[in-house]
Protein backbone atom coordinates (compact mmCIF):
# COMPACT_ATOMS: atom_id res chain seq x y z
CA UNK A 1 0.00 0.00 0.00
CA UNK A 2 2.72 2.49 1.00
CA UNK A 3 4.29 1.79 -2.10
CA UNK A 4 0.98 2.40 -4.52
CA UNK A 5 1.30 -0.97 -6.11
CA UNK A 6 -2.80 -1.12 -5.49
CA UNK A 7 -3.41 -4.44 -8.00
CA UNK A 8 -0.73 -6.42 -4.83
CA UNK A 9 -2.93 -4.70 -2.24
CA UNK A 10 -6.40 -5.91 -3.75
CA UNK A 11 -4.48 -9.45 -4.89
CA UNK A 12 -3.26 -9.86 -0.91
CA UNK A 13 -6.51 -8.63 0.42
CA UNK A 14 -8.21 -11.65 -1.35
CA UNK A 15 -6.02 -14.35 -0.21
CA UNK A 16 -6.37 -12.74 3.14
CA UNK A 17 -10.13 -12.96 2.94
CA UNK A 18 -9.98 -16.89 1.87
CA UNK A 19 -7.83 -17.35 4.75
CA UNK A 20 -10.05 -15.38 7.27
CA UNK A 21 -13.10 -17.17 6.16
CA UNK A 22 -11.39 -20.73 6.75
CA UNK A 23 -9.84 -19.86 10.02
CA UNK A 24 -13.19 -18.10 11.40
CA UNK A 25 -10.64 -16.21 13.76
CA UNK A 26 -12.48 -12.81 15.37
CA UNK A 27 -8.97 -11.06 14.63
CA UNK A 28 -8.27 -11.89 11.42
CA UNK A 29 -11.99 -10.90 10.24
CA UNK A 30 -11.79 -8.08 11.79
CA UNK A 31 -8.60 -7.11 9.94
CA UNK A 32 -10.22 -7.92 6.84
CA UNK A 33 -12.93 -5.83 7.59
CA UNK A 34 -10.82 -2.36 8.18
CA UNK A 35 -8.60 -3.46 5.12
CA UNK A 36 -12.11 -3.68 2.69
CA UNK A 37 -12.97 0.07 4.63
CA UNK A 38 -9.50 2.05 3.61
CA UNK A 39 -9.58 0.80 0.44
CA UNK A 40 -12.89 1.88 -0.56
CA UNK A 41 -12.07 5.32 1.60
CA UNK A 42 -8.92 5.19 -1.11
CA UNK A 43 -11.06 4.72 -4.23
CA UNK A 44 -13.74 7.57 -2.89
CA UNK A 45 -16.17 4.61 -2.55
CA UNK A 46 -17.66 6.88 0.67
CA UNK A 47 -20.94 4.96 1.12
CA UNK A 48 -19.13 1.55 0.55
CA UNK A 49 -16.64 2.49 3.45
CA UNK A 50 -19.28 4.24 5.56
CA UNK A 51 -21.39 0.28 5.25
CA UNK A 52 -18.30 -1.10 5.90
CA UNK A 53 -17.74 0.33 9.44
CA UNK A 54 -20.99 -1.35 10.65
CA UNK A 55 -19.50 -4.09 9.33
CA UNK A 56 -16.52 -4.40 11.61
CA UNK A 57 -17.09 -6.90 14.81
CA UNK A 58 -15.67 -4.62 17.11
CA UNK A 59 -15.73 -1.13 17.63
CA UNK A 60 -12.48 0.48 18.62
CA UNK A 61 -9.59 3.58 17.45
CA UNK A 62 -10.21 2.46 13.95
CA UNK A 63 -13.44 3.41 13.62
CA UNK A 64 -13.04 7.21 15.44
CA UNK A 65 -10.28 7.61 12.72
CA UNK A 66 -12.29 6.67 9.59
CA UNK A 67 -15.48 7.83 10.32
CA UNK A 68 -14.17 10.91 10.70
CA UNK A 69 -11.71 10.73 7.21
CA UNK A 70 -15.86 10.01 5.78
CA UNK A 71 -17.06 13.00 7.08
CA UNK A 72 -14.88 15.26 6.60
CA UNK A 73 -14.91 14.33 2.76
CA UNK A 74 -18.67 14.47 2.83
CA UNK A 75 -18.53 18.12 4.34
CA UNK A 76 -20.06 16.67 7.72
CA UNK A 77 -17.76 17.33 10.43
CA UNK A 78 -19.82 18.86 12.86
CA UNK A 79 -21.64 15.94 13.36
CA UNK A 80 -18.44 14.21 14.28
CA UNK A 81 -16.95 16.80 16.84
CA UNK A 82 -17.32 15.50 20.20
CA UNK A 83 -16.35 12.07 19.09
CA UNK A 84 -13.42 12.95 17.46
CA UNK A 85 -12.14 15.71 20.69
CA UNK A 86 -13.42 12.71 23.19
CA UNK A 87 -11.06 10.55 21.26
CA UNK A 88 -7.76 11.91 22.46
CA UNK A 89 -8.60 11.73 25.97
CA UNK A 90 -9.89 7.60 25.81
CA UNK A 91 -7.13 7.08 23.03
CA UNK A 92 -4.07 8.65 23.84
CA UNK A 93 -1.66 6.36 22.61
CA UNK A 94 -2.99 7.25 19.35
CA UNK A 95 -0.95 9.83 17.60
CA UNK A 96 -2.92 10.58 14.29
CA UNK A 97 -5.85 11.52 16.16
CA UNK A 98 -4.25 14.69 17.12
CA UNK A 99 -3.32 15.27 13.86
CA UNK A 100 -6.94 14.77 12.99
CA UNK A 101 -8.42 17.29 15.67
CA UNK A 102 -6.16 19.78 14.16
CA UNK A 103 -7.29 19.35 10.70
CA UNK A 104 -11.02 19.58 12.30
CA UNK A 105 -10.18 22.52 13.90
CA UNK A 106 -9.01 23.91 10.38
CA UNK A 107 -12.50 23.23 9.15
CA UNK A 108 -14.38 24.82 11.98
CA UNK A 109 -11.88 28.01 11.84
CA UNK A 110 -10.83 27.66 15.01
CA UNK A 111 -7.12 28.38 13.43
CA UNK A 112 -6.13 29.01 16.90
CA UNK A 113 -6.36 25.71 18.78
CA UNK A 114 -5.04 23.98 15.02
CA UNK A 115 -1.83 26.44 15.47
CA UNK A 116 -1.79 25.35 19.00
CA UNK A 117 -1.62 21.41 17.89
CA UNK A 118 1.07 22.48 15.45
CA UNK A 119 2.75 24.69 17.80
CA UNK A 120 2.83 21.76 20.34
CA UNK A 121 4.54 18.86 17.81
CA UNK A 122 6.87 21.91 16.35
CA UNK A 123 8.36 21.90 20.06
CA UNK A 124 9.72 18.49 19.39
CA UNK A 125 11.02 18.54 15.98
CA UNK A 126 7.79 16.59 15.13
CA UNK A 127 8.35 13.78 16.94
CA UNK A 128 5.95 11.31 16.67
CA UNK A 129 6.23 7.82 18.70
CA UNK A 130 3.99 5.93 16.73
CA UNK A 131 6.22 4.73 13.52
CA UNK A 132 3.06 4.00 11.64
CA UNK A 133 1.62 7.35 12.03
CA UNK A 134 4.88 8.88 11.24
CA UNK A 135 4.06 9.34 7.51
CA UNK A 136 0.40 10.23 7.58
CA UNK A 137 0.54 12.68 10.94
CA UNK A 138 3.11 14.51 8.80
CA UNK A 139 1.34 14.59 5.74
CA UNK A 140 -2.24 16.00 8.38
CA UNK A 141 0.23 18.37 9.57
CA UNK A 142 1.44 19.87 6.28
CA UNK A 143 -2.38 20.36 4.91
CA UNK A 144 -3.23 22.22 8.22
CA UNK A 145 0.47 24.14 8.08
CA UNK A 146 -1.23 24.99 4.35
CA UNK A 147 -4.48 26.12 5.60
CA UNK A 148 -2.88 28.22 8.40
CA UNK A 149 -0.27 29.78 5.83
CA UNK A 150 2.20 28.88 8.38
CA UNK A 151 5.74 29.40 6.55
CA UNK A 152 7.31 29.33 10.23
CA UNK A 153 7.04 25.42 10.06
CA UNK A 154 6.64 24.63 6.21
CA UNK A 155 10.36 24.29 5.93
CA UNK A 156 11.08 22.03 8.59
CA UNK A 157 7.88 19.64 7.77
CA UNK A 158 9.01 19.80 4.21
CA UNK A 159 12.38 18.66 5.23
CA UNK A 160 10.69 15.42 7.02
CA UNK A 161 8.73 14.64 4.20
CA UNK A 162 11.23 14.97 1.29
CA UNK A 163 13.10 11.59 1.57
CA UNK A 164 9.37 9.87 1.48
CA UNK A 165 8.01 11.76 -1.80
CA UNK A 166 7.26 8.54 -3.82
CA UNK A 167 5.46 7.16 -1.24
CA UNK A 168 1.87 6.50 -0.05
CA UNK A 169 0.72 8.33 3.35
CA UNK A 170 -0.41 4.94 4.86
CA UNK A 171 -1.65 4.58 9.04
CA UNK A 172 -1.83 1.06 8.54
CA UNK A 173 -5.03 0.00 8.79
CA UNK A 174 -6.56 2.84 9.42
CA UNK A 175 -6.38 5.36 6.24
CA UNK A 176 -4.56 6.15 3.90
CA UNK A 177 -3.81 10.35 2.05
CA UNK A 178 -2.39 9.43 -1.35
CA UNK A 179 0.97 10.51 -2.37
CA UNK A 180 3.56 12.14 -0.14
CA UNK A 181 4.55 14.69 -3.04
CA UNK A 182 1.06 16.37 -2.45
CA UNK A 183 1.66 17.59 1.06
CA UNK A 184 4.82 18.58 -0.22
CA UNK A 185 3.72 20.66 -2.80
CA UNK A 186 1.38 22.27 -0.22
CA UNK A 187 4.51 23.00 2.31
CA UNK A 188 6.69 24.67 -0.66
CA UNK A 189 3.42 26.74 -2.08
CA UNK A 190 3.38 27.98 1.54
CA UNK A 191 6.99 28.64 1.29
CA UNK A 192 6.58 30.85 -1.79
CA UNK A 193 8.68 28.14 -3.78
CA UNK A 194 6.15 27.73 -6.93
CA UNK A 195 8.76 25.90 -9.24
CA UNK A 196 9.28 23.38 -6.64
CA UNK A 197 5.84 23.25 -5.49
CA UNK A 198 4.63 22.50 -9.39
CA UNK A 199 6.62 19.61 -9.53
CA UNK A 200 5.83 17.63 -6.43
CA UNK A 201 2.40 18.40 -7.56
CA UNK A 202 2.76 16.82 -11.33
CA UNK A 203 4.31 14.33 -9.25
CA UNK A 204 1.40 13.75 -6.88
CA UNK A 205 -1.18 13.82 -9.91
CA UNK A 206 0.75 10.82 -11.96
CA UNK A 207 1.27 8.92 -8.60
CA UNK A 208 -2.30 9.23 -7.58
CA UNK A 209 -3.84 8.10 -10.70
CA UNK A 210 -1.77 5.57 -11.01
CA UNK A 211 -3.03 4.75 -7.64
CA UNK A 212 -6.57 4.90 -8.26
CA UNK A 213 -7.72 6.94 -5.72
CA UNK A 214 -9.80 9.38 -6.88
CA UNK A 215 -10.55 12.06 -4.06
CA UNK A 216 -6.25 12.22 -3.88
CA UNK A 217 -6.16 13.19 -7.65
CA UNK A 218 -9.31 15.65 -7.14
CA UNK A 219 -7.74 17.22 -4.33
CA UNK A 220 -4.25 17.43 -6.25
CA UNK A 221 -5.78 19.08 -9.13
CA UNK A 222 -7.21 21.97 -7.24
CA UNK A 223 -3.92 22.62 -4.76
CA UNK A 224 -2.11 22.47 -8.39
CA UNK A 225 -4.65 25.06 -9.40
CA UNK A 226 -4.17 27.86 -6.87
CA UNK A 227 -0.21 27.22 -7.33
CA UNK A 228 -0.67 28.38 -11.26
CA UNK A 229 -3.40 30.85 -10.58
CA UNK A 230 -0.92 32.40 -8.10
CA UNK A 231 2.28 32.24 -10.72
CA UNK A 232 0.21 34.35 -13.57
CA UNK A 233 -2.32 34.28 -15.95
CA UNK A 234 -0.04 32.09 -18.60
CA UNK A 235 -1.05 29.49 -16.94
CA UNK A 236 -4.47 29.87 -16.07
CA UNK A 237 -5.75 27.39 -18.97
CA UNK A 238 -4.35 24.80 -17.67
CA UNK A 239 -5.43 26.10 -13.65
CA UNK A 240 -8.90 25.90 -15.46
CA UNK A 241 -8.44 22.84 -16.93
CA UNK A 242 -7.39 21.33 -13.48
CA UNK A 243 -10.11 23.09 -11.43
CA UNK A 244 -13.07 21.48 -13.99
CA UNK A 245 -11.64 17.94 -13.30
CA UNK A 246 -11.65 18.44 -9.90
CA UNK A 247 -14.99 19.98 -9.45
CA UNK A 248 -16.56 16.48 -11.78
CA UNK A 249 -14.84 14.11 -9.79
CA UNK A 250 -15.56 16.04 -6.12
CA UNK A 251 -19.60 16.20 -7.28
CA UNK A 252 -19.26 12.39 -8.64
CA UNK A 253 -18.14 11.47 -5.18
CA UNK A 254 -19.88 13.83 -3.09
CA UNK A 255 -16.93 15.26 -1.97
CA UNK A 256 -19.13 18.57 -0.75
CA UNK A 257 -16.22 20.44 0.66
CA UNK A 258 -14.16 20.03 -2.10
CA UNK A 259 -17.29 20.85 -4.72
CA UNK A 260 -18.27 24.51 -3.02
CA UNK A 261 -14.64 25.43 -2.89
CA UNK A 262 -13.82 24.67 -6.62
CA UNK A 263 -16.81 26.13 -7.80
CA UNK A 264 -16.58 29.28 -6.18
CA UNK A 265 -13.24 29.50 -7.29
CA UNK A 266 -14.14 28.76 -11.11
CA UNK A 267 -17.01 30.95 -10.29
CA UNK A 268 -14.78 34.11 -9.23
CA UNK A 269 -12.29 32.99 -11.90
CA UNK A 270 -14.99 33.71 -14.88
CA UNK A 271 -15.60 37.29 -13.62
CA UNK A 272 -11.84 37.94 -13.91
CA UNK A 273 -10.53 37.42 -10.31
CA UNK A 274 -9.45 34.97 -7.74
CA UNK A 275 -11.35 34.48 -4.84
CA UNK A 276 -9.64 34.25 -1.07
CA UNK A 277 -9.48 30.96 0.18
CA UNK A 278 -13.21 29.98 2.03
CA UNK A 279 -13.78 28.95 5.33
CA UNK A 280 -16.15 26.19 6.70
CA UNK A 281 -19.15 26.22 8.84
CA UNK A 282 -18.79 22.71 9.55
CA UNK A 283 -21.38 20.79 7.43
CA UNK A 284 -20.92 22.88 4.10
CA UNK A 285 -18.34 25.02 2.65
CA UNK A 286 -19.15 28.78 2.90
CA UNK A 287 -17.83 31.01 -0.07
CA UNK A 288 -15.48 33.73 1.96
CA UNK A 289 -16.43 36.27 -1.39
CA UNK A 290 -19.86 35.91 -1.07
Amino acid sequence: MELGDTQAVYKELRAMEQLADELRQPAQQWYVAVLRTILALFAGRFDEAKQGLFEVPVRDFVEVQQTYLIYREKGLVAEVVEETERSIKELPTIALLRFLVADLYCRLGRNEEAQAILNRFAETDFYIWVDNDKLAGWCLLAEVCSSLDDSTHASRLYELLLPHASRNAVSHPVCAFGSVSRYLGLLASTLGRFEDAERHFEAALDMNKRMGTRPWVAHTEHDYARVLLARGTERDEKALELLGAALATARELGMEPLAGTVSARLTELKRGKVPPEPTFDGNRIEDASA
